[in-house]
């Protein structure tokens, strides 16, 4: 009877440590995104986001590629390659990127390579996803990635930008859908 008792007690020990347990690695893992099948992120480590950049506004969008936010900082969107002035569809590039993020609240993850030569950040650029329509319920646990609907919607091209590779499959194949489907600047 004694050492029934105790089997149960270190039972219920072991269930409560390891309750204890996850519960750390949740708390401890409250800014991690992970990659969902939809193309949107789900709650990446801490240290991927940089204090001073991690939440900013959206002031303008140069291209369907490139924007500038509240800090100051210009952003260029890592992996995507969108048409140039001047080229065919860099307007409709541009439109798409612009009502895609401007006046939006985003996160800026960042991968190995945190600049290029002229300056500009190079981010995965997250969009918060709202509960409902209010803006002030943000459902921290998933964002939209600006880089994947861009490329995605056929608004803009994948290119590679090594050393920056966390997600290159994932844009890789959204830049196969788009073609396959004809979309954007894939379209005849």
């Amino acid at each position: 009877m004694v050492t029934s008792g105790w089997i149960l007690g270190e039972k219920r020990v072991r269930w409560i440590l390891g309750a204890i347990f996850l519960l750390l690695l949740v708390g401890c893992n409250r800014e991690r995104y992970e990659l969902q099948p939809d193309g949107s992120l789900k709650l990446l480590p801490k240290e991927d986001f940089e204090p001073e950049h991690q939440t900013v506004e959206v002031r303008s969008v140069v291209s369907g590629d490139v924007l500038r936010v509240s800090n100051g900082d210009t952003i260029r969107l890592i992996a995507v390659d969108a048409p140039d002035p001047g080229e065919r569809f860099f307007e409709e590039s541009r439109t798409a990127h612009e009502e895609l993020l401007l006046g939006k609240k985003i996160k800026l993850l960042f991968d190995q390579k945190k600049k290029d030569s002229r300056g500009r950040s190079l981010c995965y650029v997250l969009i918060p996803t709202y509960q409902g329509n209010n803006p002030r319920r943000v459902e921290e646990s998933t964002c939209s990635v600006a880089n994947f609907a861009m490329i995605r919607s056929g608004s803009a091209r994948y290119q590679d930008s090594s050393p920056n590779h966390r997600y290159r499959g994932w844009l890789r194949a959204a830049e196969v859908r788009a073609r396959e489907e004809r979309l954007g600047i894939w379209s005849p």
